[in-house]
């Protein structure tokens, strides 16, 4: 009597599949939270180093430079709630 396999396989398949997905976008998340702490970084040794020469000038730029962080971490936030959503099956 032959064994019927085909189910086995395919629970095979799915799981390879979502083992897959998800240390892809756990890859993507793990690149985007060191990317995090680099522009944190950036952003206040701007801050930083405009406070010990402060004048209009450097105030503006470490003004920029932590809100062109935030307005990155905004953007970057939302790709990974899309990139989350998009790969959490359905219950």
């Amino acid at each position: 009597m032959a064994t019927d396999f085909s189910s086995l396989q395919a629970a095979i398949t799915a799981l390879t599949t979502q083992v897959t997905a998800t240390t892809t976008v756990e890859g993507s998340a793990i690149a985007l939270i060191n990317g995090f702490a680099a522009a944190v970084t950036t952003a206040v040794t701007a801050a930083l180093t405009a406070d010990a020469a402060a004048n209009a000038t450097t105030i503006t730029a470490a003004q920029n430079a932590i809100a062109s962080a935030t307005s990155q971490f905004v953007s970057s936030g939302a790709s990974l709630g899309a990139a989350v959503v998009a790969n959490t099956p359905s219950a």
